[in-house]
């Protein structure tokens, strides 16, 4: 009997690299959202360890202070803009890995039940051998006798 050979191999091949590249992008789009997240932190604290003047100040430094705080904000909502991308994209990446692993998935579950049954196969050509050499072996003793 021939050595047992998946028909849809090159297919399941495709579908391993198309996982790997879909696993690949989820490392990193995680890098990039942990990124995102991280200088969002850094940012919120420098907008929170900005002072606020307290008491009488000047016209200057009030209009300076409030530029400086309009900038810091503006900045953390641009933060808070960029995590919310990272994050859709990790989840975006996720799920396309999800979906790339579920078709590897079925793939191998095709090859696992292919193997099963060339191997059943090939036993039962086996046994189909086995009993037709003891036939002829039994057929030949009593020919003898």
């Amino acid at each position: 009997m021939k050595r047992y050979k998946f028909r849809l191999e090159t297919i399941m091949r495709i579908r391993k690299l198309q996982e790997q590249q879909a696993r690949e992008l989820v490392a990193i789009n995680n890098h990039n959202y942990k990124k995102a997240q991280n200088s969002l932190l850094e940012q919120e604290i420098r907008y929170q360890k900005i002072d606020n003047p307290l008491g009488l100040t000047t016209l200057g430094s009030f209009l300076d202070q409030r530029c400086r705080s309009q900038a810091a904000a503006s900045t953390v909502k641009g933060f808070q803009e960029n995590l919310s991308k990272s994050q859709i994209d990790l989840n975006e990446a996720i799920e396309v890995w999800g979906q790339t692993a579920k078709k590897l998935s079925a793939l191998k579950r095709l090859d696992q039940r292919r193997q099963e049954e060339y191997l059943g196969e090939s036993l039962r050509q086996e046994t189909i051998l086995l009993d037709e050499i003891g036939s002829n072996q039994t057929v030949k003793s009593n020919k003898k006798v």
